[in-house]
């Protein structure tokens, strides 16, 4: 008998799975509440009602990035606290350590599988953080009622984080080709749950009868929000935008924020807010009252 914390209270579910993340059993189930959510296609036909004007009141522009992970076109910042990021460089220490541990010993022998739950131990703090992070920043945009439109940038992360390919001069040898840097920019772009965050606020927007659409990225930090002037030394620094045209001065992610809020308007008033089907995971039950199921999502759950 494994005894469970119920963080709500519940019906009789339909089915049941128990799950283990390093170390951790979780169980998770559904049942039918009987309310209906609307879908995003009635919430786009609802919005396409208002014009330009009074549409940009009730639009938030969100840009990410590295330095400051969700910048508002209201000037909202969202990111970890300064002891968020104290407690996940000292978790990062402990676990190379103990790679360092892990990769010196034996495998399999009990030193190296204590080592092992250590690393994972350090790397599911850093998880639980990102994700703490995530759901707090997606429920207050969530419940804001000033808004009901959430306007992203399309990136592509994954193009984003690829590794840099080798280079070779003419004689064949090998040279710099930045990797180490390039590294160390995966590996922030990753920590700033970009996705997560914008996973999640997409069924709580759902859940609120709000939209989130998404708009092409380009030259959106060297666009001004008051003029339109696109150059790139509007872009004075990591966090100045002093646009050359009008001298217009702002905070370059909120610059880039109110340029996103104003394209996805412009976007959905058009006709052109086309919205992507929910990508679905297939699910095969072994045989049995009780098996381990296979996801394509490559996690592996038990079900009753």
């Amino acid at each position: 008998v494994l005894a469970f914390k119920a963080h709500k209270d519940f019906k009789i579910p339909a089915s049941l799975h128990i799950s283990i993340h390093s170390g951790r059993w979780h169980v998770s189930f559904n049942y039918d509440d009987g309310i209906q959510e609307p879908t995003d296609k009635d919430t786009t036909d609802w919005l396409s009602q208002f014009d330009e004007t009074e549409l940009r009141k009730m639009t938030a522009g969100l840009d990410r990035g590295v330095n400051l992970p969700l910048a508002g076109s209201d000037y909202q910042q969202f990111g970890f606290s300064e002891v968020q990021n104290k407690r996940l460089l000292a978790q990062e220490r402990h676990k190379k350590r103990w790679q360092r541990c892990q990769a010196r010993r034996a495998k399999g022998s009990a030193g190296w599988v204590k080592a092992k739950r250590k690393v994972a131990r350090y790397q599911r703090y850093g998880a639980d953080v990102r994700r703490d992070v995530a759901h707090k920043t997606s429920h207050t945009l969530a419940t804001d009622p000033r808004y009901k439109l959430y306007v992203f940038e399309a990136l592509k992360v994954k193009n984003m984080t690829a590794k840099v390919k080798p280079k070779q001069d003419e004689q064949g040898r090998w040279t710099k080709n930045g990797a180490a840097a390039k590294s160390g920019l995966n590996k922030s772009i990753l920590a700033s749950t970009w996705g997560q965050t914008k996973t999640y606020l997409q069924y709580k927007a759902r859940r609120q009868g709000k939209l989130v659409i998404e708009v092409p990225p380009f030259y959106s930090s060297q666009e001004c929000a008051a003029c339109g002037h696109v150059h790139q030394d509007n872009r004075v620094s990591q966090s100045e935008f002093v646009c050359l045209s009008c001298g217009n001065t702002d905070h370059a992610d909120h610059n880039a924020a109110k340029v996103i809020a104003l394209r996805g308007v412009r976007q959905l008033l058009s006709g052109k807010c086309v919205q992507k089907e929910k990508k679905r995971c297939r699910i095969t039950r072994n045989q049995g009252r009780c098996g381990r199921l296979r996801t394509g999502c490559g996690n592996a759950i038990y079900a009753w």
